[in-house]
C-alpha cells in the first residue's frame, strides 16, 4: 500500500506538493514554507513511508487554511489596535495629559488677581481689553497681572518640573504656549 520513502519518491512528491502549494498560497517564499509544514506534518504521522499524495493535497490545503486564517485575524487585531489618523500614541497622550494637570494645579494655585487674569485669558480665549471691560479695570492693569501671572507660573512649573525629573530638563515650550495648547 505505501512505499518506503526513497530519494526518487520524495523528489517526485516534493515536486508534486511545491505546485499544490505554489497553486494555493501563489507566493513563492511562502509555498515553499508550506511545503516543509506539509512535510512535518506527515513525517510526525510515520515517518517510514511515504504517505499518498491525496494525503499530501489534503493536509497542504488545510495548512494554507490554517495560515490564511491566522493571518486574517492577526489582520483583524492590528486594524483594531490602531489608532485613528490624528490622535496621538498612549505615550504622548499621557505625557500631554500629565502637563494639563500639572498647568492646572499651577493655575489653581496662583493668588488672586493672577488667576482669575490667567484663567481668563488662557482658558476662557478672552483678549486683554475683553477681560479689562468685564472686570472693570484699565487694560494695562489686566496685561501686567497676566505678565506677572505667567511669570509665576513658569516659575511653579519649571520648579514641580524639577521635582519630578532626575535628569536636568529639556528645554520646553514657552510657559505661553503650554498654557495655550490646553
Amino acid at each position: 500500500m505505501h512505499e518506503r520513502i526513497g530519494d526518487e519518491a520524495w523528489q517526485a512528491d516534493h515536486a508534486f506538493l511545491q505546485r499544490i502549494a505554489r497553486g494555493l498560497l501563489r507566493e513563492i517564499h511562502e509555498a515553499e514554507d508550506l511545503t516543509q509544514e506539509v512535510w512535518l506534518a506527515s513525517l510526525r504521522k510515520d515517518a517510514s513511508r511515504s504517505p499518498p499524495r491525496r494525503f499530501l493535497v489534503g493536509l497542504a490545503r488545510n495548512i494554507a487554511v490554517d495560515r490564511y486564517r491566522r493571518r486574517s485575524r492577526r489582520c483583524d487585531v492590528e486594524r483594531g489596535q490602531a489608532l485613528p489618523e490624528g490622535v496621538p500614541a498612549p505615550p504622548a497622550l499621557l505625557e500631554r495629559e500629565s502637563n494639563r494637570h500639572l498647568v492646572a494645579a499651577a493655575v489653581a494655585g496662583l493668588r488672586e488677581p493672577y488667576r482669575t487674569a490667567i484663567l481668563l485669558r488662557f482658558f476662557h480665549d478672552l483678549e486683554a481689553h475683553a477681560i479689562a471691560a468685564r472686570l472693570g479695570l484699565p487694560v494695562e492693569t489686566v496685561r501686567t497681572r497676566i505678565k506677572r501671572g505667567l511669570a509665576l507660573l513658569e516659575a511653579e512649573l519649571e520648579r514641580s518640573s524639577g521635582d519630578r525629573r532626575s535628569t536636568p530638563p529639556e528645554p520646553k515650550a514657552s510657559t505661553r504656549q503650554r498654557i495655550s495648547s490646553q
